[in-house]
């Protein structure tokens, strides 16, 4: 897609405009790169391509990443028109696909793509063989209005945009361990002397972690990780309990801790979660992208556990 701008007869390519907004964003050459799955090479190159078509430089380069010139700050807000315009325009021409095939991207924790998506890629390859699953199994949430993905499974309902958004499943979690570790420690009436596995500080705001800081004593933690996937691997060698939602302990063959008392009233403060199946209303009708969709809702909707079929249009 080729971008003009008329008063200036510049001509250039919306490939550079993302790569403008994505160093906008992220602030380092490595960053925007990650955000668009090429190499830090491409993205100097394209900046290179479209500050010659500009006649200007957009960027200071340091040794700390990039900083907008003040002729970069004049073209970020005309770049996210720009970037708006192209997001209509592929949505349009989504929308006249006719067939299931072609890619579709779906962002996820990656816990969540073991757990939940990976056990139904057999059924989606059945139904629908021209179809192509791209799996982002990361932390980071891509944003479905900038078109960094199709799908997204969230543990949090967005608040803001022109997303369309279904709550797959609720989810409580519980105190689990290593099936040598439960019988060892046997019920307990409290949690005094548990070896327990929690996250660490920087990520203390996480419902999991209110709990451990509230529940646990300082002395209880023999691990603290910023990796749910660290965490679990931990408890499955046996070498503390770990506060999991309850199927994606089951999924890695943990056992629930027998308790009773004090400890069962702080097991059952425990939080609950909510898996939302989130996507960009334009998108929702496209053959691929519906075929997805509709197979997740289905997948949940036959688990034996009360759900709300929450389908509306996020608020804006």
């Amino acid at each position: 897609m080729q971008v003009f701008m008329a008063k200036t007869q510049v001509e250039f390519d919306w490939d550079d405009v993302r790569v403008f907004l994505a160093l906008v964003r992220e602030g380092t050459l490595a960053a925007a790169a990650a955000k668009l799955h090429v190499d830090a090479t491409t993205v100097g190159r394209r900046l290179t391509s479209l500050e010659r078509a500009l006649r200007t430089t957009l960027f200071e380069r340091g040794r700390d990443g990039v900083e907008l010139t003040a002729a970069g700050e004049q073209l970020v807000a005309l770049a996210e028109e720009t970037e708006r315009g192209a997001a209509g325009l592929f949505a349009a021409a989504n929308s006249l696909e006719t067939t299931v095939e072609g890619v579709v991207r779906l962002t996820t924790p990656p816990v969540m793509a073991e757990v939940l998506i990976v056990p139904l890629l057999p059924t989606l390859a059945q139904r629908h063989p021209n179809l192509h699953l791209e799996i982002d199994a990361s932390i980071a949430y891509a944003n479905l209005t900038r078109r960094e993905a199709d799908l997204a499974l969230r543990l949090r309902r967005p608040e803001s945009g022109d997303l369309l958004t279904t709550r797959l499943l609720e989810t409580r979690y519980g105190l689990f361990g290593s099936p040598h570790l439960v019988e060892r420690v046997g019920t307990l009436s409290n949690l005094d002397g548990l070896p327990f596995i929690g996250w660490t500080a920087e990520l203390a705001a996480v419902p999991a972690a209110v709990w451990g800081g509230k529940y646990m004593s300082s002395s209880a933690f023999v691990l603290r990780s910023g990796g749910l996937t660290t965490q679990i691997a931990a408890a499955r060698a046996g070498f503390g309990c770990v506060l999991l939602p309850t199927a994606v302990a089951q999924h890695f063959g943990l056992r629930p801790v027998p308790t009773q008392r004090d400890a069962r009233r702080a097991v059952d403060a425990a939080p609950r979660e909510h898996v939302w199946l989130v996507g960009h209303r334009a998108l929702r009708n496209v053959p691929r992208i519906a075929a997805v969709w509709d197979l997740l809702v289905e997948r949940f909707a036959a688990l034996p556990k009360p759900r709300v079929d929450a389908s509306r249009r996020a608020p804006a």
